[in-house]
């Protein structure tokens, strides 16, 4: 094992020097015309790696930057085949000692362009993760709702986006959130759209703000400030503690119930408080500014 891995590494190393890397060039290449917006360019590098390297490690990244650059294109019908294709498929790029030999990290000069490359190592669920957020975006923009509502839910239920960072895990449920919000409404469910909303109220992260603020505003088309009022206080008072027990370790959590349904508070919002009991988790939340002016 270990001499191949060292074969590879010197091979690698003097196609390097020698300049005879061409699947590294096209990488390259497909990058530096992606950041000049020259998607047409960028797309025949990608197309001619594909065809010379069907089996290369990155042939799946590759293939769901096609699919991506026929969505920027807007060239709806090319972007689903492609980008179909790689969530029903499963990965067909071969796999190595030493994943760098064949990374083509082309540390090419990126001051020249201002860009980074397009193609790098994901895992195969990220890279479906991606191509159902394009779909989500294109049959939102065909006007085909539940379509795009599918796609959207493999994204989130799936094909998960898992950064292994409480941070941006917490942002991709924002930015999920938002996105629930939008095609329910475009499909005419508000109800749909406060609930995912209020899933969220509780992950402090960039973008809360504009969970808060999405929320507010589609409580007052629904109710009067003081329906929205009772309802906060009805809230605060069923806060509950649930707990359960998985291999003889008992885990709790505590839940509330808003607007007709129920909201989970994440762990991390109870055990930064160091919160324990449902007295102290109730005195909390009526301190907490952003959940008490939701009829403001």
């Amino acid at each position: 094992m270990k001499a191949k891995l060292l074969t590879i590494l010197l091979l690698t190393l003097t196609l390097k020097v020698s300049g005879q890397l061409p699947q590294c060039d096209l990488l390259k290449n497909a990058s530096i015309s992606y950041c000049n917006n020259d998607y047409n360019t960028s797309i025949k590098n990608l197309l001619e790696f594909r065809e010379k390297f069907p089996k290369h490690a990155l042939i799946e990244e590759v293939n769901q930057q096609i699919g991506h650059l026929y969505f920027l294109k807007l060239d709806f019908e090319k972007s689903k085949m492609e980008l179909t294709t790689l969530i029903n498929g499963k990965p067909i790029g071969e796999v190595n000692d030493e994943y760098k030999a064949l990374e083509c990290v082309t540390n090419y000069d990126s001051s020249n362009f201002k860009c980074m490359r397009i193609v790098f190592p994901e895992p195969y669920t990220h890279l479906q993760h991606l191509a159902c957020l394009d779909l989500f975006e294109i049959f939102k923009k065909e006007k085909q709702y539940d379509k795009s509502l599918e796609y959207l839910q493999l994204a989130d239920k799936k094909y998960i986006y898992n950064t292994f960072s409480g941070n941006g895990n917490n942002m991709i449920k924002i930015a999920m959130a938002l996105r629930y919000k939008e095609i329910y409404l475009l499909k005419v469910d508000t109800n749909a759209a406060i609930k995912e909303l209020s899933n969220e109220i509780f992950t402090i992260e960039v973008g809360h703000s504009e969970i808060i603020q999405s929320l507010k505003t589609l409580l007052f088309l629904k109710y009067t400030p003081e329906q929205i009022l009772a309802e906060v206080n009805n809230a605060i008072n069923s806060i509950h503690q649930q707990e359960k027990v998985v291999n003889d370790k008992k885990y709790s959590w505590f839940e509330m119930n808003l607007f007709g349904h129920t909201i989970q508070i994440p762990s991390t919002y109870s055990e930064f408080g160091r919160i324990e009991t449902v007295v102290k988790m109730k005195e909390k939340i009526k301190k907490e500014k952003f959940f008490m002016d939701l009829g403001n």
